[in-house]
């Protein structure tokens, strides 16, 4: 138990918002997401604290190589990792998305939507499959593209300042609101069962909405309780 309080303080020190979010996740299946938002979170930071793209690489390749069960006695996560259902070769391509930020110095918006898409797409996926919900063909068409994308953008657009910095938030806030309308048009039923992977959504179209505007935290949480109360983003 001591372990899980560790890994939990950690996650919410690295994401506040992801360290909310799960706490929605069924008891069953909440130390898998946490090992999933963890993952997200330790690897989002690496392009951005390293000083050269050589130091990112060798530390994205410590993170394939925990992936594929190796670390076992020397990375905390890997034991959690190992005794997770979360799908490998999704959290690959996360990895292989986020090394994808090196290949530009000075990417264009082109760029950085296509690596939101790779990011941001196996993401989602990923905590979809947490949630034992794999099956794709109950989504409405362009509803995991448009989330996973809207997210990744809006959580890389504070790495761009200046203005295409307003172009990516943009970017995001459309993809966002499109996922959002899609998500609640959909059947209730089917929205409890994906629900706790998508508040993260639903709170990052708050955050879009309010970019420019100073809110508490208090305000996010009761924001995420409305969500989670209501079934809608």
């Amino acid at each position: 138990m001591q372990d899980i309080a560790i890994f939990r303080d950690e996650l919410r020190s690295l994401d506040g918002d992801l360290f909310l979010c799960h706490l929605f996740t069924p008891d069953e299946r909440r130390t898998d997401m946490l090992t999933l938002y963890s993952i997200y979170a330790d690897s989002a930071r690496i392009p951005f604290i390293v000083s050269e793209p050589m130091l990112g690489t060798i530390r994205y390749q410590w993170w394939r190589e925990v992936i594929d069960g190796k670390h076992l006695d020397t990375a905390p996560i890997s034991c959690f990792l190992n005794a997770s259902s979360l799908p490998r070769d999704l959290l690959h391509k996360l990895i292989n998305g986020r090394e994808g930020l090196f290949d530009k110095e000075e990417p264009n918006l082109s760029d950085i939507e296509h690596s939101a898409h790779e990011i941001g797409v196996p993401f989602m996926q990923s905590a979809l499959r947490v949630l034992g919900q794999d099956n794709e063909d109950i989504l409405p068409e362009g509803m995991l593209k448009a989330a996973g994308s809207g997210f990744e953008l809006l959580r890389l657009s504070t790495a761009y300042p200046g203005d295409i910095q307003a172009d990516i938030v943009s970017a995001a806030k459309a993809k966002l609101q499109t996922a959002t309308v899609l998500f609640n048009g959909m059947p209730r039923k089917y929205r409890k069962l994906i629900l706790p992977a998508f508040l993260i959504i639903g709170l990052s179209k708050k955050h879009a909405q309010n970019i420019n505007k100073s809110r508490s935290l208090f305000f996010y949480q009761l924001h995420l309780l409305k969500m989670a109360f209501w079934g809608k983003l």
